[in-house]
């Protein structure tokens, strides 16, 4: 697998495997001796909204919002190699410096911590080039659809792995980007506070959606 997927000419190359559902990313690791990757721009989006303006859920956007945060933004992140496992980081760029002084560089990294999205079993690592199980991440409600219901008062929703899948027609790697869409089904046990979403949807208790992550 390590070899078939680093043939593929991509900046993050992926390979669908469609008899055991898994997608495969392939990540070179050459900064820091062989130990991290590229930093990357990560953001998503939702191709398909939600049909109901009061939940702020519009096609195509690519912020979450709720009444007190935003859930869902671009992103500077890298891949980190952990022992047996690739992490994925988010770089804190609230807070950095415009100095060159490698001393006071290290002192903005100390100070304000980075946060880990991720954590990947390598699969296969080969000359600084790892591939990994991507499919648990890119099954995530990254996006924050499930909180945007809570802050909406629609109930507790989170995501049926066995009934979400990625969606392989929108998902390919380029030269210079990698795009993963997922289609998500949301569940509750509670649906009696979904009185919103009952305008929308045809059962509330599960709430499909799509969410794509781009990098």
């Amino acid at each position: 697998m390590q070899a078939q997927v680093q043939s593929l000419q991509a900046m993050l190359p992926v390979e669908w495997e469609a008899k055991t559902g898994t997608l495969h990313l392939g990540v070179a690791l050459t900064e820091d001796g062989g130990s991290a990757s590229a930093t990357y721009i990560f953001s998503d989006s939702l191709p398909n909204g939600t049909g109901q303006n009061d939940l702020g859920l519009d096609r195509g956007q690519t912020e979450a919002l709720t009444e007190s945060n935003v859930k869902s933004r671009t992103r500077l992140v890298r891949f980190e190699r952990a022992g047996p496992k690739l992490l994925l980081v988010q770089q804190n760029t609230t807070f950095r410096t415009a100095s060159m002084d490698p001393a006071e560089q290290r002192a903005v990294r100390q100070s304000f911590p980075p946060s880990i999205l991720a954590s990947f079993p390598i699969d296969e690592d080969v000359k600084s080039f790892v591939v990994v199980d991507a499919t648990d991440f890119f099954l995530a409600d990254i996006h924050g659809v499930g909180e945007v219901f809570a802050a909406a008062k629609q109930g507790s929703y989170h995501v049926d792995s066995k009934r979400s899948a990625i969606v392989p027609e929108f998902t390919k790697a380029f030269s210079t980007n990698t795009e993963v869409e997922a289609e998500l089904t949301l569940v509750t046990e509670d649906p009696s506070k979904a009185t919103v979403l009952a305008d929308v949807v045809p059962d509330v208790h599960a709430v499909t959606v799509h969410e794509r992550r781009v990098s």
